[in-house]
């Protein structure tokens, strides 16, 4: 295993800097590229203020021109197995943009890749975006994919955009579709209520990230088996990435926190040599637990040994 680490993170090269961007946006004004490549660093994305700013100096409609974005999210792709880059832009109802892009892990599963919607649609979700007004992808996305979007639940007022094709929704791209209401539930993912309710504060040697990690269980997206968990990675520069779990109904499409931690430390431009902690929570009521798989895919990347707590 030790070969497929060094292996990865070889391919974990740091964040697009201006040089990148400016041949990615060849088309863009001088200006435009650099005010983004000011305003992306450390973020994946743009806010609300930063992505009107582009708008003005490029022209661009705010929803068509998150489109233009796809040759920079595809930057940030890992695909060391396929050679595969695939860009995925968010535009949240809060008018933030966010980015997503594809990563493989080498030694793994296949089934363990971040597919570049996912990464977009978590990015924004991490955020504190609770729906999504559009998103665009520079590839057709692939069934695995549509069928996690149809568990968003802003699935019906979603606009998908694909370079040089007419607006889509998830119902176009997935018809007679399998959901969340056939198995009897309501809403869907980023829907802001909180799902959990048997997190409560428990002891441990670190309380403040047993705390964060708590916290965001309890905002996990886990219906079916009521497995509510998530994952928190404290990097060397202090940095907390904490991703939550995502369940589908569908199953087999759904995000394992440790697959979300990791395409966020992707996006805010840092490595896996960085992870200094990572610690997991989980609910004893669930029927599954995410903490062999969560071992597995950090193990492929760091030597960091996983800290795990139950709840409830």
């Amino acid at each position: 295993m030790s070969f497929h680490k060094k292996s990865q993170r070889h391919q974990w090269r740091e964040e697009p800097g201006y040089s990148l961007l400016r041949k990615a946006l060849q088309d863009w004004p001088l200006e435009a590229v650099k005010y983004l490549a000011g305003n992306i660093k450390g973020r994946g994305g743009l806010s609300q203020d930063s992505w009107q700013h582009i708008l003005d100096l490029t022209g661009f409609d705010a929803k068509h021109g998150i489109t233009e974005l796809l040759p920079v999210a595809a930057l940030w792709a890992k695909p060391p197995i396929s050679d595969y880059h695939v860009g995925a832009v968010v535009l949240g109802e809060s008018g933030s943009v966010y980015f997503g892009a594809n990563l493989e892990f080498p030694g793994l599963p296949l089934s363990m890749t971040v597919h570049a919607e996912q990464a977009a649609v978590a990015h924004s979700w991490s955020c504190g975006e609770t729906a999504i007004q559009a998103l665009a992808i520079n590839a057709p996305p692939c069934g695995y994919c549509r069928q996690f979007l149809n568990e968003l639940g802003c699935r019906d007022v979603i606009k998908i955009y694909l370079p040089d094709r007419e607006p889509m929704t998830v119902g176009d791209l997935l018809p007679e579709a399998f959901g969340p209401a056939h198995l009897g539930v309501q809403g869907g993912m980023m829907d802001n209520a909180k799902q959990a309710s048997d997190f409560a504060e428990g002891s441990s040697h670190d309380q403040e990230l047993s705390s964060l990690t708590c916290t965001a269980a309890g905002e996990s997206w886990a219906p079916y088996s009521s497995s509510y968990s998530a994952v928190t990675l404290l990097c060397d520069d202090g940095t907390k990435v904490v991703g939550r779990y995502c369940e589908n109904a569908a199953f087999n499409p759904s995000f394992a926190p440790m697959q979300m931690a990791f395409s966020l430390l992707n996006m805010r431009g840092l490595h896996p040599g960085q992870i200094q902690k990572a610690w997991l929570a989980e609910s004893r009521l669930g029927q599954i637990s995410q903490e062999s798989l969560s071992r597995l895919v950090l193990g492929s990347l760091s030597d960091v040994t996983l800290d795990v707590s139950h709840y409830g």
